[in-house]
Order: C-alpha cells, then sequence, then structure tokens
C-alpha cells in the first residue's frame, strides 16, 4: 500500500467491518465516496479495497459495489480475532445422552463452518443466571441456551430478551417469551406413545413423571396423552398416572411399588429413561412383574443405555437431540448473520423405536 491516504482509508474501512461484522451482507460506502471522504484519487481509495478483497474481508461486485465476505468474518480462518463471534453454548451438567448428542451436533456444526464455540455448564438455576449475565457483560455475540428445567425463565434470560440479544432456547418452551426456540414436540411425544400403546392392546396405560407444574415439557407431555386417554372410555377407565416430588420422604421404588399395587393391571409405563426407570425395574421385580411382555416400558430421552444390560423389548422415543442441536445452532447462525428465520418457535418430530422386539401380546 503506497500511500497514507491509501492507509488511512483502509483502516477507516476495517473499521466499519468490524462494526458491522454480524450484518448479512453489508454493503461498504463505494470506492467514489472514500476519496471524496479523505480528499484522494480514486485509485489510492481502490488500492485499499483491493487489499482487503485480497484478505477475503470483502468480496468486489462489478456494477454492485464492495460487500462484507460474512462467510469468512464469521470463520476460524478469519486472522483478525476481534472480528470472530464469540458464540456461547449453556448446558446443565449432567452425564445424559440426550445432552451429548445435542453437544456432539451442536460442535459439529459450528467445526463445519469453522465456528469456535466456547461451552459452559451450570449445576443449578443460580449458576445459570450468573453466566448469563457473564456472558452478556462480556459482549458475547450469541448463546445457546438448554436452561433448567421450569415453567417461568430466569431473570436474566428476560433481561436478555429485553435487549434483543441474539439467544436460542434448546428443548425448552415459555409461553408467552419473545425467543427463538428449537424443541422436541412434547404434546405429540404424548401422544404418539399413548397411541402407539393402545394399538398394540395395551389399555391400562400408567403415566409417571415428575409434576406437570415443574415443567412446560411435562405439561405438554401429560397434555398429549390425556387427549388420547380423556376420549376413549377402554382407556379412560384403566389408565393411572403417578407425579412425584424430588424432595419427597418416601423412596421411589416403595412409591412405585405401592402405585403398582394399587393398579395390578398396569400392562405398559411411560416414563423417562433416566434413573427413574432404574427404580422402576427394581419396584417391578420386587412384585414379581415381568418388564418387555408383562409391564411394557415406553421411555423418553434416551438418558442411559438400557439395550446395553437388559434383554426385554421396550419402546424408546426417539425425540431427536442431534437434530435439536443442529437446527439451534443453525438457527444461531442465521440470527448472527441478519438473516432470521421467519418462524419464532421450531418443533422436531418424533419417532418411536421398538428395542429388543419383538413385544408380543399383553401378559395377565
Amino acid at each position: 500500500m503506497h500511500s497514507n491516504k491509501t492507509e488511512e482509508i483502509y483502516r477507516w474501512l476495517r473499521d466499519l467491518i468490524a462494526e458491522h461484522k454480524l450484518e448479512y451482507r453489508y454493503r461498504l460506502p463505494s470506492e467514489r465516496a472514500a476519496a471524496q471522504r479523505f480528499g484522494c484519487s480514486p485509485a489510492c481509495a481502490k488500492s485499499a479495497f483491493l487489499k482487503l478483497e485480497e484478505e477475503q474481508f470483502i468480496v468486489r461486485t462489478r456494477g454492485s459495489g464492495s460487500y462484507l465476505n460474512t462467510k469468512f468474518l464469521l470463520s476460524g480462518k478469519n486472522p483478525d480475532n476481534l472480528l470472530a463471534p464469540r458464540i456461547a453454548v449453556l448446558l446443565p451438567m449432567s452425564s445424559s445422552r440426550f445432552l451429548f448428542a445435542i453437544y456432539q451436533s451442536i460442535n459439529e456444526y459450528f467445526r463445519a463452518i469453522d465456528i469456535f464455540c466456547h461451552f459452559f455448564y451450570f449445576r443449578n438455576r443460580e449458576e445459570e443466571d450468573c453466566l448469563l449475565r457473564m456472558l452478556f457483560e462480556q459482549r458475547y455475540d450469541g448463546v445457546l441456551l438448554y436452561p433448567i428445567e421450569s415453567v417461568v425463565p430466569s431473570a436474566s434470560l428476560l433481561e436478555l430478551v429485553r435487549s434483543n440479544f441474539p439467544i436460542v432456547l434448546m428443548d425448552r418452551y415459555f409461553k408467552g417469551l419473545d425467543i427463538y426456540t428449537v424443541s422436541s414436540n412434547h404434546f405429540d411425544c404424548g401422544r404418539k406413545i399413548t397411541e402407539y400403546l393402545r394399538n398394540l392392546g395395551r389399555n391400562h396405560l400408567c403415566f409417571i413423571s415428575e409434576a406437570p407444574e415443574t415443567a412446560t415439557s411435562i405439561q405438554h407431555r401429560y397434555s398429549g396423552y390425556n387427549s388420547i386417554v380423556s376420549h376413549d372410555l377402554l382407556l379412560r377407565n384403566g389408565c393411572s398416572a403417578l407425579f412425584y416430588s424430588k424432595n419427597q420422604a418416601e423412596s421411589f421404588t416403595e412409591l412405585l411399588k405401592r402405585h403398582l399395587t394399587m393398579h395390578p393391571q398396569t400392562d405398559a409405563v411411560i416414563t423417562n429413561s433416566g434413573i427413574l426407570s432404574v427404580f422402576l425395574l427394581n419396584a417391578l421385580k420386587d412384585l414379581g412383574r415381568k418388564p418387555g411382555s408383562g409391564v411394557l416400558l415406553a421411555l423418553f430421552d434416551e438418558e442411559i443405555e438400557f439395550d446395553q444390560f437388559i434383554d426385554f423389548s421396550y419402546l424408546k422415543i426417539n425425540q431427536q437431540p442431534k437434530r435439536i442441536g443442529q437446527l439451534s445452532a443453525k438457527l444461531l447462525y442465521s440470527l448472527l448473520t441478519g438473516n432470521p428465520s421467519a418462524e419464532k418457535v421450531h418443533c422436531v418430530s418424533t419417532s418411536i423405536e421398538l428395542i429388543n422386539g419383538p413385544i408380543g401380546s399383553p401378559a395377565q
């Protein structure tokens, strides 16, 4: 670069690039406008633009102008760390396979487009709240959040939404909150598995979960389950539900045994595939009930690897965690590049998989 004026124009354009780095296809001032601003020849201005094009910061189009090379600016190939976006992913601290699948798909998506993101983990609502405040204060450009189960958003989340901060919720939905969300269709999950079990001839179902008021996902699952049960006389007379609290004094195994004893005809249980289902297996064993052909288990979330240590048939309700992670990352990227989706809420379809089949008829 052979002139002080050219250097001044180059630095001015670099400042504009830094200011508008997240604006998709932002158009820079023309070479003529730059020359007039700095009182130099068009050739001086052109040299600055050519340098930026050579460094891949801009794309010049004949007859149209010079635009930010958004893909390059947001990639790890960009040598200027100040221009690269700072993306954070907040996840609960857990050994859940479901969460690990989400983590993997997010990481794969951003690595494929050469973007590095920071992963943060929290143990409770307070830590989640603190992390959100910290990321906002440190001027992160965007956040993917898998919040603690709840029916109300945290104070920091509300503050970020009010400030139009680029954030995407994963597998959670807060009614009335104007925020981008990618989630399993929990209502459809509950409805679909209940209908599936009914078609298998299982008419004495038991829905086991934490209380619906603890999380919107549970509310929607139970509503889906109830939408089938309440309209089928046979199911309505034979089905039951058990809601528990994590703080209750009675052991989970004893609670489950008591409920199943009160409903001895139970031939299928819908519940999570986490530690609760291990207690459920213990309760069935103590009661002499055979899982699979006797009491068919329908399990959400793929929390633990059941197929690794059991030999009976069960149903896995696959909520597509990899799809949730991938779609969430894609949605955040579209927000950062100024090309957001028109839809705020995105639902991922679910499927039902038979593990260690076939099932056979319910045993009496």
